[in-house]
């Protein structure tokens, strides 16, 4: 099991998170993700591969850091 924390700034409402949760989805479809106060938690039965999350969630719109 692969999992890692994520700052993502721009947050401000549930719809920002389903955008990203969604994003993540289209990358890595069996990750849970938690998002609570910017930081993304994710773990997956894989490997995620940090720049393709990365991508998909500054894709989306929001910016991110490792956390």
């Amino acid at each position: 099991m692969s999992g890692f924390y994520i700052k993502i700034k721009g947050i401000q409402c549930e719809h920002c998170v389903a955008t990203i949760t969604q994003a993540i989805h289209s990358q890595f479809p069996t990750a849970q993700v938690s998002i609570t106060r910017n930081i993304a938690h994710l773990t997956a039965p894989n490997t995620i591969d940090k720049s393709t999350l990365v991508k998909a969630i500054c894709d989306s719109g929001y910016v991110t850091k490792t956390a």
